[in-house]
């Protein structure tokens, strides 16, 4: 059946086009309320679907923006940006931004219900929860993509790098070169760190190898970029202990590693060590840092065409789309020499 225009359901419904807008934007307050549902019977009986042409991106962070960089700043921010503006100008959907903050998300989000103008949104999951998603399935009733995290919930679509495995290979690595203790250095609370840290563990299962939470160094990355005198700290309470010390380290990104090298350098202490992200900053160190690197464009640009394939298809099951990412094996893995032990 062909679905119905605007200007039919103002017809049958005997309103002007314009009134049949406002009803179906949500703009309805200065409608009665039998006019509305009249509309809007109308409308759900031929099949209307209101294609605005309108895509969203919401940047949602958990953090106080007044004591962090922006992420609009990042360089990852700034290849999604670019790659999602550029496919949804090739399918002819306008693009926007929009940044929510976890506190004011009801706020945030409820602006986006009011305007009604967009088809579907497009979530960096840098920064969400499970209960987030649970939350805005509730809240919104248009499809969304979350790129760049993962959630175990059969229920929603993901475009992300494949974290886990990623975690796993360099762990792998460091076995193959023969470390036995291997520790973590987790970043905090976000999803994306809970991945790489089970690509670690699993490694570790499958070489017959004991985890051991005594060598998983937390820190808190809230308010801060440098994390030296908390790494310090974990280091020499490692050392004070009767049980072999570590001698490598997997780090959940680059940044907490760098922080990392120059503690242990700082304690005369020599570990072999791999972060994520692959950073600039990776072959400025001595030896130079392996590291992952994302194909961030490509995770963009394809969260649009699910995106799009969910507003014009109307799909109802989700996809799961992993993205392999590059692993760069440098010189900071290195093959473990007894008699240089830690």
């Amino acid at each position: 059946m062909k679905r119905i225009s605007m200007e039919q359901i103002a017809e049958k419904a005997g309103v002007s086009k314009s009134t049949v807008s406002n009803a179906l934007s949500g703009k309805d307050h200065m409608l009665s309320k039998e006019t509305k549902n009249r509309i809007l019977q109308i409308a759900e009986e031929y099949g209307y679907q209101k294609i605005n042409r309108l895509i969203r991106f919401v940047v949602f962070e958990r953090r106080d923006l007044s004591v962090n960089k922006k992420m609009d700043n990042d360089p990852k921010f700034k290849a999604f940006y670019t790659a999602m503006k550029n496919e949804c100008g090739h399918f002819g959907y306008r693009f926007a931004v929009n940044h929510i903050r976890e506190k004011d998300k009801e706020k945030g989000f409820g602006y986006i219900r009011k305007l009604s103008d967009c088809d579907g949104l497009i979530i960096l999951g840098w920064e969400l929860k499970l209960d987030d998603l649970r939350w805005l399935r509730g809240y919104l009733n248009i499809p969304f993509v979350v790129i760049d995290a993962v959630f175990t919930e059969p229920s929603y679509d993901f475009v992300a790098n494949n974290n886990t495995d990623a975690a796993y290979q360099l762990t792998q690595r460091m076995i193959e070169c023969g470390h036995k203790r291997i520790g973590f250095i987790h970043g905090g609370d976000l999803e994306v760190y809970n991945e790489r840290m089970c690509g670690y563990q699993n490694a570790l299962l499958m070489n017959n190898l004991a985890f051991d939470p005594s060598i998983i160094c937390r820190v808190e990355r809230q308010n801060k970029s440098e994390f030296v005198e908390e790494i310090r700290g974990f280091l020499l309470k490692l050392a004070k202990r009767t049980t072999p010390m570590p001698t490598a380290f997997l780090a959940c990104d680059d940044r907490i590693a760098v922080s990392f090298l120059a503690a242990s350098k700082a304690l005369n202490m020599d570990f072999s060590l791999a972060g994520f992200d692959n950073l600039p900053l990776c072959v400025e160190q001595t030896p130079q840092l392996a590291s992952v690197e994302s194909d961030h464009a490509y995770i963009g640009a394809t969260a649009v065409k699910r995106i799009i394939e969910k507003i014009t298809g109307g799909e109802t099951k989700t996809l799961k789309i992993y993205t392999e990412p590059k692993i760069y094996f440098r010189d900071s893995i290195a093959v473990l020499n007894k008699t240089k032990n830690v």
